[in-house]
C-alpha cells in the first residue's frame, strides 16, 4: 500500500502536535488511542488523541507498532480508563480478537474501543469484549465523550454496542 503525500504531512503534523503536548507536559491519560497496524491508522490515533484533548479530555496516541509482540510489554497502561484501537483498513477478526485480549491482559478495568474509519467491510464483531464505533472521528468522539461522562457518574456503559454512521 502506498500513502499518498497528504497522509505522509498529516502524520508528520501529528506527530510533531504530539511531541510539544508531551513536553508541556500534558493532560492525565484517560484514553489511550492506539494504531491498529498500518501508517493511516496512526495518523488516525494522532487525530482522534487531539480531538480528545481539544475537548478537555485526556488522551495521548500510542506509537506505531505498539501492538507488536515486542512492543506490547512496554505499553503503559497507567491511568487509562479507555483504549480506543483506531483502524483505517480491514483488519481480519482474528486480529482484532488478539488486540483485545492483549490490552484486556494490560488492563483489565480498562474499556476497549473499537474505532473503524472504514465502515464498508467491517467485519462482524459478536465475538470480540469492545465497544464498536464505525463512520467516523465524530461518532468516535461521541462514543468516548458518553464513556466518559458515564465514568464521572458512575454508571455504566455496555459493551459490544455497535454505532455505525454512513
Amino acid at each position: 500500500m502506498s500513502s499518498s503525500p497528504g497522509a505522509a504531512i498529516a502524520i508528520e503534523q501529528a506527530s510533531t502536535q504530539h511531541q510539544i503536548i508531551e513536553e508541556k507536559g500534558g493532560p492525565p491519560r484517560a484514553v489511550l488511542c492506539i494504531p491498529g497496524s498500518g501508517k493511516l491508522d496512526t495518523a488516525a490515533a494522532l487525530i482522534l488523541a487531539y480531538l480528545l484533548r481539544h475537548r478537555e479530555i485526556g488522551a495521548l496516541a500510542e506509537e506505531a507498532d505498539v501492538l507488536s509482540t515486542s512492543k506490547i510489554f512496554s505499553l503503559d497502561m497507567t491511568d487509562t480508563s479507555l483504549a480506543c484501537v483506531c483502524y483505517v483498513g480491514q483488519p481480519s477478526i482474528t486480529k482484532i480478537q488478539d488486540t483485545v485480549r492483549r490490552l484486556k491482559k494490560k488492563n483489565a478495568d480498562a474499556r476497549i474501543l473499537l474505532a473503524f474509519f472504514a465502515t464498508e467491510a467491517m467485519p462482524s464483531m459478536r465475538t470480540v469484549d469492545a465497544t464498536v464505533a464505525a463512520g467516523s472521528f465524530g461518532t468516535s468522539l461521541e462514543i468516548i465523550i458518553q464513556a466518559m461522562s458515564a465514568q464521572l457518574g458512575d454508571a455504566t456503559v455496555t459493551t459490544k454496542e455497535v454505532v455505525s454512521i454512513r
